[in-house]
């Protein structure tokens, strides 16, 4: 009502008034205390604006979708015909508002150490090399930098990538791993809090083999936020509590859970754990997670943290000199012995046997009558060429699948192909969401089989004008300009967080494109599919059905044809 209403107006004005008179306060040594990070803005300007925070010449507008009882519209506004209402201001709230004085709690932060005073870009260097360089190579590091000379703004990335075998060490390494990340984020948030307020920005991420940092913004802070995160590194073990502990496992729980409803992830995840070792499904994950303790936790992070190698990339408005001194700094900081002999994390990727063989699980939303399945076909070790080759003829055939499963046989709403590059190992899957009341997975099976024969005849019928069509539109793809500086940032860091170092790759690609003919492209399709040779014929058929058994029970794995080595 009124009454309510007046109440909220009188409160909202004695805080502005209040902050009026705060602003207004010259104390020693600190004049116009209020805009001291604010640069262009003088006391002069201060003073103008609350010299007009005055009760006498106020105007209070409110608007409200339902009137409040007490009151009547009794006029109306003559250019919209809109209904409304006024009145004086109360004599009992204006004399209030005339004596408010300082609140003496009411202080200003401290000045932001975080904010950018120096924007200036750094000179172009002769001889600037096209990729990042390796600046430090030691037992312990390896770093990387590439000065930016496109973009020429004051940014840049830092990039740390904390590997240790303890990653793979079981199902429940990553989960911990993801709650640590949690941790920190939790634990760090409130002092650097001003730094993100100053558009710098930090992130935490697990990723195979350990804990990958990421730090960027404008440049000449940026060390500041990387020395706040090692000491939080460092001393993560005696900030977080017991409480703490069971909130971020509570939401990793719910995260993991969330995974598992998603046929698309679970295909993903189950064809990845059937081939590669050391690769944990979420189910593994849940159920080791449901068991891990505070105190597991705390030992494993003391044991994570006492080891390591760490890979780095530094890239944008920054020198080599300060890049590399705040790298030394960061591993310094921690003060980690290096990895023991053998020991650097790797992934083996089974190889499948030749012929076809199914994995069908079922899904885990009861509510879902959707199913999925991906036909995964396994070629070999990695190569550029090999890797162009597949590139190609996904192109060539995404269409014609789209048109003839989906459009024409309207087997699902989602179908596609993709090149697999998994751990060195190169593939490519076909994938249809299908709907389990519609079809059986046998069935969706067929009709991808019975597509890929029929791209067989397409590949006969190409031209070498549509070949070198195709082939132009994919080198269009890869000679496209990054447009923000953190695309180039991020092309650079696959290359060094997978061990692959190919920085030129994209160059690399288009001379092989150039180079590629339409015999070579029908000699290697016919190698790897079951109406060929079958000479390389290596399929994974990975199927999520939902909603087939009449009692649901979420751990039915079901491996038809085994024998993955």
């Amino acid at each position: 009502g009124v009454v309510k209403l007046s109440t909220h107006v009188d409160t909202c004005i004695v805080c502005v008034l209040v902050f009026r008179n705060f602003a207004q306060v010259q104390r020693p040594g600190k004049p116009c205390e209020v805009v001291r990070d604010c640069g262009t803005v003088g006391s002069a300007a201060i003073k103008m604006i609350t010299s007009l925070l005055r009760p006498e010449i106020l105007n209070i507008l409110v608007l409200s979708k339902t009137l409040p009882n007490g009151l009547k519209y009794d006029k109306v506004e003559k250019w919209f015909g809109t209904e409304y209402t006024d009145m004086e201001i109360p004599e009992v709230w204006m004399k209030r508002w005339q004596s408010v004085s300082p609140y003496p709690d009411l202080d200003l932060p401290p000045p932001n150490p975080y904010l950018t005073t120096d924007f200036s870009i750094l000179s172009d260097s002769k001889n600037h090399l096209d990729y990042p360089e390796k600046l430090i190579d030691t037992p312990f590091l390896e770093m990387w930098y590439r000065k930016d000379q496109k973009f020429k703004l004051p940014l840049a990335y830092y990039y740390f990538y904390l590997i240790s075998p303890m990653a793979l060490e079981s199902a429940s390494s990553p989960v911990m791993l993801d709650m640590l990340i949690n941790l920190l984020v939790v634990s760090m948030s409130e002092e650097l809090y001003p730094a993100t307020s100053a558009d710098l920005s930090y992130s935490f991420i697990t990723h195979d083999k350990g804990l990958i940092i990421k730090v960027n913004g404008y440049n000449e802070k940026l060390p500041l936020v990387i020395d706040v995160i090692s000491k939080y590194l460092l001393t993560l073990n005696d900030r977080i509590t017991e409480n703490m502990f069971e909130a971020v496992k509570d939401k990793v729980v719910k995260s993991y859970y969330n995974k598992l409803l998603k046929p698309s992830t679970l295909a993903k995840d189950i064809r990845l754990n059937l081939l590669v070792t050391s690769y944990w499904t979420p189910v593994e994950k849940y159920s080791a997670l449901v068991g891990i303790t505070f105190d597991q936790l705390k030992r494993y992070y003391q044991q994570f943290i006492k080891s390591l190698y760490v890979k780095a990339l530094v890239q944008g408005n920054v020198s080599s000199e300060i890049s590399s001194k705040t790298v030394n700094k960061f591993i310094e900081s921690l003060s980690f012995a290096q990895l023991p002999d053998n020991s650097y994390p790797k992934f083996r990727v089974a190889q499948i046997p030749k012929g076809q063989k199914c994995c069908r699980v079922e899904g885990f939303n009861k509510n879902d009558s959707n199913s999925l399945i991906t036909n995964y076909y396994q070629s070999g070790p990695f190569s550029i060429r090999n890797s162009v080759i597949i590139e190609i003829i996904m192109l060539i055939i995404e269409e014609p699948l789209f048109d003839i499963l989906r459009t024409k046989e309207q087997l699902g709403y989602h179908v596609y192909c993709s090149i697999r590059d998994t751990f060195g190992i190169l593939g490519y899957t076909v994938t249809v969401n299908t709907q389990v009341t519609k079809y059986k997975s046998a069935y969706i099976d067929e009709r991808i089989e019975e597509f890929l024969k029929h791209t067989q005849q397409l590949l006969a019928d190409l031209t070498d004008e549509e070949l070198d069509q195709t082939k132009g539109d994919l080198i269009k793809t890869k000679q496209c300009s990054d447009v923000h500086l953190k695309e180039e940032v991020d092309r650079n860091w696959a290359e060094i967080s997978s061990d692959d170092y190919l920085f030129d790759r994209l160059k690399q690609e288009i001379e092989c494109i150039n180079d590629i003919k339409i015999e070579e492209i029908r000699e290697w399709w016919n190698k790897h599919n079951i109406f060929g040779s079958q000479e390389n014929f290596r399929k994974l058929s990975i199927q999520v059905i939902n909603n087939i058994f009449r009692q649901y029970v979420p751990k039915i794995i079901i491996l038809i044809s085994s024998g993955i080595n």
